[in-house]
């Protein structure tokens, strides 16, 4: 369904796949300007513009309507059993949540790559995890656990998003920690919500986002 009518050439209320793809399916919504430093690595979040800013490293877009239109269709339309009702705000709304995904991953890459030099650089460097380390480890285990059951469950791409959602609140706690922190755990709860992403078909442009060359 779209704006409370069923979809239909005869209404001509419908959006073909080729106009989605092209990005005439919906509208810019104004979010914030995601962009990345090149030094740093780190994300600038602050210019309220259209999310068609949002660039990496090599200031290829990140844009991804077919991405976009995946996490709608495995998590904000619904049950696939079920009517589904399009609209510009939920595609809206599943674009957000990839930038949260892909946010996760480049500041995530960044900060890795960060802490390797500064351990290169500081022999007394210690990687002998814990708690915290072991937390993450944890947290990430049982979220990719429950995320796989979710989708063996009927595919219920609502509680798998929310699992992957877990894995990356968690992980940024831990990239925001003022303590030296070793980078394996990182390293492992990035690899599986990459593993993740692409179970469910997601491109390289939303699973491979930060990794650099």
């Amino acid at each position: 369904h779209i704006d409370g009518l069923k979809m239909s050439k005869s209404l001509k209320n419908f959006v073909s796949i080729e106009d989605f793809l092209k990005g005439d399916g919906y509208q810019d919504s104004k979010t914030e300007k995601c962009s990345v430093d090149e030094d740093s690595g780190i994300i600038n979040m602050n210019t309220m513009t259209t999310t068609r800013d949002f660039v990496h490293n090599s200031h290829n877009s990140l844009e991804n309507p077919a991405d976009d239109f995946r996490l709608w269709c495995l998590s904000l339309s619904g049950s696939y059993r079920g009517p589904a009702t399009f609209s510009t705000a939920r595609i809206n709304e599943a674009r957000s949540v990839r930038n949260k995904i892909l946010r996760f991953l480049i500041e995530g890459e960044a900060w890795i790559h960060r802490k390797n030099k500064e351990e290169e650089e500081n022999a007394q460097f210690s990687n002998v995890w814990q708690d915290k380390e072991y937390d993450l480890f944890k947290l990430t285990d049982r979220a990719k656990q429950r995320g796989i059951s979710a989708l063996e469950n009927d595919l219920d791409g609502s509680t798998f998003l929310s699992e992957l959602l877990i894995i990356i609140e968690c992980g940024m706690k831990y990239i925001n920690r003022k303590e030296k922190l070793p980078v394996e755990p990182l390293i492992w709860s990035i690899g599986e919500l990459r593993t993740l992403l692409r179970l469910v078909g997601f491109s390289e442009k939303t699973t491979d986002a930060g990794l650099r060359t």
